[in-house]
């Protein structure tokens, strides 16, 4: 905490409302790591200030940046963590199509940890809680930055949280070793299991996003996960993780099959993994849990940003992936377009943008 800070009330941190965009509610609204949501107006993007829901939440109500929607009802399911010392808690939220507050519930952690993403299946929400616990205290009493007072306590171990979405209340609570997941990629039930879909790591990733320029310099490995728990006793009953061990991360699968089984999803990858020196993702990669590998590999000098989008052929199963590629050698940033079954192949299209653009991570930034 200093004079000019941007803590929200001194207590909480503000948002920078830059990690996704997503219409709801006939409004168009921008979500960050924390706070609630930015009102845009959808034809001309301006700002029109804190969306509270009709007044039902407010500016220190914590809110992530990955909110869920259910395609049948128009209903949005989001969360946030109240990092209080003494009483860390799990904030779950259920809004009507129409922005109305269905319902709030709490859950108590034993830790203030720090929870980026989380999945919806057809009846139920999980969350992947991994012990990377924020002290606010170093924030407000020693003004610390946020990734400063972000510890790794891997002897905490990590838990699966599973909620029901029709009455918000606890199902399950499932120890689940000591790794840690910041993007969950799917899940869905089936014979009486949920399955889900994750891309798990050993420990954080954050430490790599810090030092500009070196990003990535100690980056791990990660792998992709597919958990099966039996809802009638509440354990895990198998896992299957795929061959494919670079670091990669913001998974992608076809819309249209979420919540649903869905065997297909595409990551971005960073290729000298485990190799000392700065990097970033230069791989498309498409994976299935089949564990077929098919892979993109950028040109040298070359990199991928933003996330990988799929684009579903609206008469059949096909689709395209769009994905950021900026040229570092002759500073030039593409939207390029792929076989989203064929990446391999490379882009059947390149789009060349005016000016290059910033190789964000979720969003994309252009320079005035």
């Amino acid at each position: 905490a200093f004079d000019g800070d941007q803590l929200v009330r001194g207590i909480a941190l503000a948002s920078p409302v830059n990690v996704s965009v997503y219409p709801f509610a006939n409004t168009l609204l921008a979500f960050g790591e924390q706070g609630v949501p930015y009102e845009l107006d959808p034809i001309t993007l301006e700002t029109r200030g804190l969306y509270t829901f009709g007044k039902r939440l407010n500016m220190v109500s914590p809110f992530s940046a990955h909110p869920k929607f259910d395609p049948n009802t128009g209903e949005m399911f989001n969360f946030g963590i109240a990092f209080s010392p003494t009483h860390p808690t799990l904030n779950f939220y259920r809004f009507g199509p129409d922005a109305s507050l269905i319902y709030r519930k709490r859950f108590p952690l034993k830790s203030p940890c720090s929870i980026h993403d989380f999945a919806l299946s057809k009846h139920y929400a999980v969350f992947y809680l991994s012990p990377y616990v924020l002290d606010m205290g170093k924030i407000m009493s020693d003004g610390q930055s946020i990734i400063d007072a972000l510890t790794w306590q891997p002897e905490r171990g990590s838990r699966l949280l599973i909620v029901s979405c029709e009455t918000g209340e606890e199902v399950a609570s499932i120890p689940i070793g000591q790794n840690y997941c910041l993007h969950l990629i799917n899940a869905f039930e089936e014979d009486g299991n949920l399955i889900i879909d994750m891309i798990e790591l050993d420990q954080p990733v954050y430490d790599q996003y810090q030092i500009i320029p070196d990003l990535f310099s100690d980056v791990r490995e990660a792998h992709a996960l597919r958990m099966k728990v039996s809802l009638s006793q509440c354990e895990i009953t198998e896992h299957h993780k795929l061959s494919y061990r670079k670091m990669c991360d913001f998974p992608a699968i076809d819309g249209r099959k979420a919540r649903l089984r869905c065997e297909d999803f595409w990551v971005l990858g960073i290729s000298n993994t485990a190799k000392s020196g700065r990097k970033f993702f230069d791989q498309l990669v498409h994976l299935n849990w089949n564990d077929t590998q098919d892979i993109y590999q950028a040109l040298p000098n070359h990199y991928l940003g933003g996330e990988p989008v799929f684009v579903g052929n609206p008469n059949g199963d096909e689709g395209a992936i769009i994905c950021q590629v900026f040229d570092a050698e002759q500073s030039k940033s593409f939207f390029t377009i792929f076989n989203a079954f064929d990446v391999a192949r490379g882009p059947v299209a390149m789009l060349e943008l005016n000016a290059p653009i910033h190789l964000g991570f979720h969003a994309c930034f252009e320079v005035a």
